[in-house]
Parts: C-alpha cells; sequence; structure tokens
C-alpha cells in the first residue's frame, strides 16, 4: 500500500508542477539509497540527473550546429558532404581514426578477414573526418548557448569577498563570482563581466570569490589592496600578470606603490594570517558545497555551473532588468 501511495505522489509532483516547483516541494533531506555507512540523497539524485539530461541536450545542440555547418561549408565548395568529408586529409595517427577501430574491433579482424577489415577501415576514416571536421567547426565558431539545467543546487552560506568595481549598492541580484586567476575561462570571463557589471550594477552585486586546491600567494593581493580601496586595479593586473605567466611578490609591491597604497599597511595585509584564512574558509565552504571548479556562478543562491554559465547570467540580469 505504501508503494502505491508514493508512486501516487511522484506522479502528481510530475503532472502539476514545473521542475523547480518540484525543487521546492521535495524532501531535500530523504534518502533515496544507501549502502552501509553511505547514503544517496534525493537532492543529489536531482543533481545529478539534471547533470546528465544537461549533457545530453548541450551534447544534441552541438551535433545540430556541427552538422548545419559543415554542409554550408561543403555547399560553399561546391561539394556534396560526402565528397568534402572525403576530400579531407586524415593522418594514420588521428585519434578519432584509433577510436572508430577500436570500437569495431579492427586489429581482430584484419588477421581474419581482409574484405570485411577494408570495410570497417574505410568506414571508419569517413567517421574519423567528419568528427574532425565538426570539432573543428566548433572551436572556430563560437556558438551562443543560453541552456540551463532544470535544477540548481542550493547555497546557504556566507562567503567574504571584495564586489567587483563598486556594485555592492545593486539590489535584486545577488551574484558570487567563484574564479581562479590562473583559469583561462575565468580570464574570459572577468573581462565580460566589466560590461555586465556597468550595465547593471543598478540592480545586481557582484562579489569576487577564489577558488583553488593551492591557494597561492599572488591571490591574496587584491584582497589586500581591498582594504584600501583598490581591489579591482589590483584584481585587473593578477589576471593579467598571470595570464603572461610573470606574476612576482616585486611586480605586485610595485604596482602597489603606483596605486599610492600605504605600502606597509599593503605588505601586512598581503602577509596576513587573517587573509590567509578567510580565503581558506571560502574554499572550505565551497568544498562543503560541492563546488570544485572556475568558473562557477552563484545567483540568489543557487549554483550555476554549465559552461556557458556567462549567456545564463546575462538573460537572468536582461530579464530582471525587464522586470
Amino acid at each position: 500500500m505504501r508503494k502505491v501511495i508514493i508512486i501516487f505522489l511522484i506522479l502528481n509532483l510530475f503532472n502539476c508542477c514545473t521542475p523547480k516547483e518540484i525543487n521546492s516541494i521535495k524532501n531535500k533531506d530523504l534518502i533515496v539509497a544507501e549502502f552501509e555507512d553511505d547514503k544517496l540523497l534525493e537532492y543529489q539524485l536531482d543533481s545529478m540527473i539534471s547533470d546528465m539530461v544537461y549533457q545530453v541536450k548541450l551534447n544534441a545542440i552541438n551535433e545540430y550546429f556541427s552538422n548545419l555547418l559543415l554542409d554550408k561549408e561543403s555547399k560553399n565548395n561546391n561539394l556534396s558532404r560526402f565528397d568534402y568529408v572525403n576530400a579531407t586529409k586524415l593522418e594514420d595517427n588521428d585519434p578519432y581514426l584509433k577510436i572508430e577501430l577500436a570500437n569495431n574491433s579492427y586489429t581482430n579482424i584484419v588477421k581474419t578477414d581482409s574484405i570485411k577489415a577494408n570495410i570497417i577501415y574505410k568506414k571508419a576514416v569517413y567517421q574519423a573526418k567528419i568528427k574532425g571536421l565538426r570539432n573543428n567547426i566548433l572551436e572556430n565558431n563560437r556558438i551562443s548557448i543560453s541552456l540551463e539545467k532544470d535544477f540548481h543546487r542550493d547555497f546557504n552560506k556566507k562567503l567574504e569577498g571584495p564586489f567587483l568595481y563598486k556594485s555592492n549598492t545593486g539590489c535584486c541580484v545577488e551574484i558570487i563570482i567563484v574564479s581562479n586567476y590562473e583559469c583561462s575561462y575565468c580570464y574570459k570571463m572577468h573581462n565580460e563581466l566589466k560590461e555586465l557589471v556597468n550595465e547593471y550594477k543598478d540592480i545586481a552585486q557582484f562579489k569576487f570569490v577564489y577558488l583553488s586546491n593551492n591557494l597561492l600567494k599572488f591571490s591574496k593581493a587584491p584582497i589586500a589592496a581591498n582594504l584600501q580601496n583598490s581591489f579591482d586595479e589590483m584584481n585587473e593586473f593578477v589576471f593579467e600578470k598571470v595570464k603572461e605567466g610573470t606574476i612576482n611578490d616585486s611586480l605586485i609591491i610595485d604596482y602597489a606603490k603606483k596605486l599610492n597604497l600605504n605600502i606597509n599597511k599593503f605588505v601586512e595585509d598581503y602577509n596576513s594570517v587573517k587573509i590567509h584564512n578567510q580565503m581558506l574558509d571560502n574554499n572550505d565552504i565551497l568544498k562543503d558545497h560541492f563546488i570544485y571548479q572556475t568558473p562557477t556562478l552563484i545567483i540568489n543562491n543557487k549554483i550555476y555551473d554549465e559552461p556557458n554559465v556567462i549567456n545564463i547570467l546575462k538573460n537572468i540580469l536582461k530579464n530582471k532588468k525587464i522586470l
């Protein structure tokens, strides 16, 4: 009887509610499976399923556009797709070719059936060429994807950190940027965030939090500069110098002098145990919420870790401003 009631309730949840409404109704502490001392909560299961569904959708989007653009390139060269693909050169050690041959047991078949092996090899070459072309197309053509997951985990702790470009007076949308100076995607997103802050600082706050497995000393420089109201300038400097591969203490202190900071105070804060521990505490809180990758955004206490997270943020801010 109990099983029937549970199934009935679940079916009614899915019939009457959107995914976001279901998230608010579900008991996040409900155990759905366990083994000895290990437990899987419904909340964790929802997150895992959401990740898988999102990846399937993302793969479908990439496949759609890569095929569309491949057909356009073929047409521009006055060739059919088949002829265009076949005209592409392929190296013998091509990784896609190796995978295709392995998936079709080519090594074993070639020993016993040369005719079948030849057919397999030709098909593998064609498939490898298509995959290589699609991959190149996706790398060379920036496809703007605004897809987001159906489920975003809650974030319910306070993180200490400075606000980007004096955006702490904005209302309505609270954004925490979980970033890393050594992350190329973070560098790219940081440059896009500048424009968003300028456009939406009246409705949003942008807080910066550093995440890394190794808390490198230079990451403390912007926090130390923030105590003298110069976070943005030092933050920009550290991003640029890390990208160049030239970051060091001497450069940081010289730049602090250019900013007319009180050097004695800056050096003291730069070497401060308090700042170091504050950043370690942030890292622990983030990892307790299973946040390990950068960039990740926390928007109004929801965790957004999609690879296209900047486009999702743009849509949220745009819709909020319209309202």
